[in-house]
């Protein structure tokens, strides 16, 4: 069955009900609305890709505020989605998103981690805000909500200051990808390799490719561990001059303060340790924005 959401969800949706005002203690809240779902609606971004989102709504008239998880995952599956979140807040007046993001499962384009979701040329973060917003259903009020790359992606879309993004939830995703995501301290992050190869298995490309899955099947711990280097070189080296350098850490931080988009921050000390030293840093930089 489908764990009631995380308490943090909760009070990032009291946000965009009621803004940044004192909120005063709120009773378990009970369903009011029946849920409508549409699947695969097709986003256009600004260079024309299309990224699909699932959109669960209340099944009745008027403007509700949104929610949106942006995930390379598969939004079938994503975290909220396994713990139900789409469903509670849908119940309970609020529009709830679940988007693939470029290259991944239904959506168009190519996909390249870190690189090109708001990094670099492509603003899908701040497109999808804004393509939400318009919607006849929307009140213009966004929150963003996910883990890991889905805390990834809210943080950069909160460097842009989209207009009508009022909250976001970032549950254990560092913003500085270099030094706290590919390495730390300068050392190689084991657990990159595991996501890589695991997510190889999901890849558009490997589904296009004929003989790619069953090769990847064939791969064991030795070829993996043999492959490394390459992996390092990519992931650790390739990626660093690739990111202007006023779009690491300390402009974020001034981002999430912002009065546009306050920031409910989420570490762990058993998972993403890299993410946990991410929180501190995050919060001291905001604390010092205000």
């Amino acid at each position: 069955l489908p764990r009631r959401p995380h308490r943090p969800s909760v009070l990032l949706a009291l946000v965009l009900l009621v803004g940044t005002a004192p909120v005063a203690a709120q009773q378990p809240s009970a369903p009011r609305y029946q849920v409508v779902t549409e699947r695969n609606v097709m986003v256009p971004m600004a260079d024309g890709t299309r990224l699909a989102v699932d959109i669960y709504r209340p099944d009745a008239p008027g403007r509700f505020p949104a929610l949106v998880e942006r995930t390379p995952y598969d939004k079938t599956k994503s975290s909220e989605i396994q713990v139900g979140a789409h469903t509670y807040f849908a119940e309970r007046g609020y529009v709830f998103l679940v988007q693939d993001t470029r290259g991944r499962f239904a959506s168009e384009g190519k996909f390249y981690p870190f690189l090109d979701d708001d990094w670099l040329a492509n603003r899908d973060g701040y497109d999808t805000v804004a393509w939400i917003a318009q919607q006849p259903w929307c009140n213009g009020r966004v929150g963003m909500t996910g883990s890991s790359h889905g805390a990834i992606v809210q943080s950069v879309a909160a460097l842009h200051r989209p207009p009508h993004l009022a909250a976001i939830w970032p549950d254990v995703g560092p913003t500085n990808i270099y030094e706290h995501e590919a390495r730390e301290g300068g050392a190689m992050q084991m657990q990159m390799f595991g996501a890589i190869f695991m997510h190889a298995f999901e890849a558009q490309e490997a589904y296009a490719t004929p003989g790619a899955l069953s090769r990847l099947r064939s791969l064991n711990s030795v070829t993996v561990r043999a492959g490394a280097p390459r992996i390092v070189k990519r992931v650790a080296y390739d990626l660093r001059p690739s990111i202007p350098p006023n779009q690491a850490l300390e402009p974020t931080c001034k981002s999430l303060c912002s009065g546009r988009a306050p920031a409910l921050e989420r570490g762990s000390w058993r998972a993403f340790g890299t993410a946990r030293e991410q929180t501190w840093t995050n919060f001291s930089g905001s604390s010092r924005g205000n």
